[in-house]
């Protein structure tokens, strides 16, 4: 994943570098013209990509308090960019001289998981150990709105992006697996317990806010721009449904619970976009 990182943004460094040498050498990137029909451009087109997800915990909950008033749970690791959730979706753009507006809405699926682990001891000496491994989904339909400048007019185009994205959640489940060592009779025997997969749409609520910054470089073959870019998303408050935290949670008896939790991710997606205006000529060329 950090390799394909890094090469994306090496290609569009180079694209960018040669954006400064065009204005170097006194070429403006974008041709003057006094026709308005050619300074701007509507697309509609296609995209698709893949993604990783980092959950920031804002603050950490537990089900079973011991009755000394000391916590036997200890806190819970979460693992960030393990798990790739997918995207598809259309994409509505708006050109003019340079800049962008685009508007991507996309069925988007995050994946997350954490872990932790616990020990019981009794009198006699005896120990119980469990894990507990905890694998969170989910699924928003989501409606982004980027502004984009492009930093060159040729048939290579970098860019960088900016904007807002508002989710509406469609599906959550939580997969939680327990497994451990129990040595109660003087040897140690391990187990593990059925994977028990529940939903979990009432432990979020509805709506998800966040905000990207990225970049990315798209490629003229014919008259459709083929795109791809990388966009880092910050979620912009706790997506947990505090309310039913334990009332509505049915893994609760298991001794698992929701923390808050802001969601971020790192999505990379690629396109394709079909412009609507064309020259009127016979070679039936998209205004470019």
């Amino acid at each position: 994943m950090r390799i394909v990182v890094f090469s994306f943004f090496y290609l569009v460094l180079v694209g960018i570098g040669n954006a400064q040498v065009n204005k170097r050498s006194g070429k403006s990137p974008y041709v003057k013209s006094n026709d308005p029909f050619t300074k701007s451009q509507f697309y509609i087109g296609i995209r698709a990509g893949i993604g990783g997800t980092s959950v920031r915990v804002k603050e950490s909950y537990q089900a079973i308090q011991s009755i000394q008033g000391t916590a036997p749970f200890p806190e819970k690791n979460y693992h960030s960019f393990s798990s790739l959730g997918g995207s598809a979706g259309l994409d509505f753009t708006f050109a003019y001289l340079g800049f962008q507006v685009s508007f991507q809405p996309a069925y988007r699926r995050y994946r997350y998981f954490y872990d932790y682990t616990t020990s019981w001891t009794d009198t006699s000496g005896a120990t119980l150990t469990l894990a507990y491994d905890q694998q969170v989904r989910l699924d928003y339909l989501e409606l982004p709105l980027f502004l984009k400048y492009e930093f060159l007019k040729n048939n290579l185009r970098p860019f960088i992006q900016a904007g807002i994205s508002y989710g509406i959640l469609n599906t959550a489940t939580h997969q939680l697996t327990i497994s451990g060592t129990d040595n109660a009779f003087g040897s140690n025997r391990d187990f593990e317990q059925l994977a028990t997969t529940v939903g979990a749409n009432d432990l979020y609520i509805s709506s998800y806010l966040s905000w990207g910054l990225g970049a990315g470089a798209s490629y003229q073959v014919g008259n459709v721009r083929v795109i791809a870019d990388i966009t880092y998303r910050l979620g912009s408050h706790v997506i947990t449904n505090r309310a039913n935290r334990f009332d509505k949670n049915p893994l609760v008896g298991s001794g698992d619970v929701s923390d808050d939790v802001l969601l971020n991710s790192l999505q990379l997606s690629v396109g394709c976009l079909f412009p609507l205006k064309y020259l009127a000529s016979k070679q039936f060329k998209a205004v470019n």
